[in-house]
């Protein structure tokens, strides 16, 4: 089982072929390059597929371009056989879902992954970024925490020896005067 990662998602191809069984028994389907690329032309496709293995790959080599201009989901699955028994026929180069049927809200939220504007990533990025510096800043401050106390023990320490020191010229002292 293929899993295809996009833009930080990560989509199963089980997830597809699900989609598009529901779509075959609730909603609409075209099968074929040509009535795919009239559908992606039209504003009316939902989610093409076409094989992976078409000869020649001319067939299906715009769906790409015209899917991602028109932020229509695209993938490159199966290979003529699978697709084919997808949807009930020996095999097919492609596959467009008009109606999602009862998978509708499962399409949506693989488009609204798929197409996430840049600006969400960034946010995204952002909030990963300040909590990583909130790390940094924590991690820093009990380094300084640290450093404090060792500087106090030092002090401590050198206060200790200065109160020996004069201990012992107090004693020194005593002894001269006697």
């Amino acid at each position: 089982m293929k899993t295809f990662k996009l833009k930080m998602v990560e989509i199963d191809e089980k997830q597809i072929f699900i989609i598009v069984q529901k779509a075959k028994e609730t909603g609409s389907i075209k099968i074929g390059a040509n009535e795919v690329t009239k559908a992606i032309e039209r504003g009316i496709a939902k989610l093409v597929l076409s094989a992976t293995d078409v000869s020649p790959a001319e067939i299906v080599a715009h769906f790409g371009g015209l899917c991602k201009e028109l932020k229509v989901p695209y993938f490159s699955i199966g290979n003529k056989s699978e697709l084919g028994a997808l949807v009930g026929i020996k095999s097919t180069t492609s596959i467009v879902v008009l109606d999602a049927g009862s998978s509708k809200k499962e399409l949506e939220v693989m488009a609204k992954e798929i197409f996430a504007k840049p600006k969400e990533v960034k946010e995204e990025a952002k909030v990963e970024e300040k909590k990583v510096e909130e790390v940094k800043t924590e991690t820093k401050k009990e380094a300084k925490v640290e450093t404090k106390k060792e500087a106090v023990e030092v002090k401590e320490k050198e206060v200790e020896t200065k109160e020996k020191v004069v201990k012992t010229k107090k004693e020194a002292v005593e002894v001269a005067e006697k």
